[in-house]
């Protein structure tokens, strides 16, 4: 909701109407008595309920000179409101919640005051008369001046409301590069049976051998797993947009596949296989421990079936989410429903969508000769 300079210049050559306020001095908030106040309260109100298509601003320390541009006078610094007393006070009289943002800045080398007001479901009152603000009575803008609304106009507010306090939630597939997933893929689904152990002579420095390190026998079955896991894999986003009219609390959202019978395995990036080394025994690298992030994907499993997860906290109205990367292995061709479900204060029931995914493929019987030759693996020491 912040208003940049360049706009902020825009709304100087405009009129007085029902987004737009222009006050020459700072509002008394600070020591001021309820009468003085409460003309604050009502200028906040008022925008909020106005007809409008975007924001709504109320310019503080700007002398309105219609027809020619607003001057910019500027406010004392002793005049200084914070935000944070300006929220409480609105939100502990005003019915519903009321979304809104106050803050001072310089601009044109004067601090001014910017409260910005953005569309939202109508119409605010407040239950008990404070000051000059009646109870129950909806304040609005007509033209330039301020007034009460009629009965069939808070209807109409009411009905639009309605739509508009609808949630409107997308979720949408992504690839490796955040490109739109095709939904379909030809994967290789990888075979072996018995592998030989991998032998290989001592690393050396110089004509000195390592002291520490030997081959890894299980270099080639290891490896052959690992070569599994990436050709018959998906690797997977999940986007998830909030295009209400308000933000998304407490947010968290779920994935499965569906029906469950299709033989699958669900893998965060957190816990992607490590590649194999050809030796065992030594590492430049030291261990780290891991941090816990709330927007990691976790699993939860219930009997056979197996759900993904992640909190998100919040997701503010015109925002996205894009969630950690994971891969799905199968290990046949099949088609399935990706079924995400996206959990919030706001949403009631959830959010649910089916995403339907197409995989074909062949099933291929590898060797080691295969392995080293198709899957190669390049060791992080060397």
């Amino acid at each position: 909701m912040s208003l940049s300079d360049s706009l902020l210049q825009q709304l100087l050559y405009r009129s007085e109407g029902v987004d737009l306020d222009f006050k020459q001095a700072q509002y008394r908030f600070i020591g001021g008595d309820e009468a003085v106040k409460s003309e604050l309260l009502k200028d906040i109100l008022a925008i909020a309920n106005s007809w409008r298509d975007g924001t709504g601003y109320i310019l503080i320390g700007f002398k309105d000179r219609r027809p020619d541009p607003a001057e910019v006078v500027g406010i004392d610094t002793s005049e200084r409101i914070d935000d944070a007393q300006l929220q409480q006070f609105v939100h502990g009289k005003v019915s519903p919640n009321l979304n809104f943002k106050y803050e001072e800045r310089m601009f044109e080398g004067k601090r001014v005051g910017i409260i910005s007001i953005p569309v939202q479901p109508r119409p605010f009152y407040i239950s008990t008369k404070y000051g000059r603000v009646k109870s129950n009575v909806v304040y609005l803008r007509r033209g330039s001046s301020t007034a009460e609304a009629s009965p069939l106009e808070v209807m109409k507010m009411g009905e639009v409301a309605k739509v508009a306090d609808a949630p409107q939630v997308t979720i949408d597939v992504l690839n490796v590069d955040n490109g739109e997933h095709s939904l379909s893929a030809n994967l290789r689904f990888l075979q072996y049976g018995e592998l030989r152990d991998y032998k290989e002579a001592p690393k050396t420095i110089g004509i000195l051998p390592v002291l520490g390190t030997f081959a890894n026998s299980d270099y080639y079955r290891e490896l052959a797993s690992y070569a599994a896991f990436t050709a018959g894999s998906l690797t997977l986003k999940l986007r998830i947009g909030n295009h209400s009219a308000f933000p998304l609390k407490n947010c968290k959202f779920e994935f499965r596949i569906l029906p469950q019978v299709v033989p699958h395995l669900i893998v965060p990036e957190s816990d992607y296989p490590d590649k194999p080394k050809r030796t065992v025994g030594y590492s430049k690298n030291l261990p780290f421990f891991e941090t816990l992030d709330k927007q990691v994907i976790r699993l939860r499993k219930k009997g056979p079936e197996v759900t993904g997860y992640a909190r998100l906290d919040t997701i503010l109205s015109g925002d996205e989410f894009v969630s950690e990367e994971f891969m799905i292995q199968l290990f046949e061709p099949c088609e399935f429903d990706l079924e995400v479900k996206v959990l919030a204060e706001q949403l009631s029931p959830p959010f649910i969508k089916k995403i339907a995914f197409t995989v074909d493929g062949e099933h291929i019987t590898v060797n080691e000769n295969m392995l080293l030759r198709d899957f190669p693996v390049k060791d992080e020491e060397e």
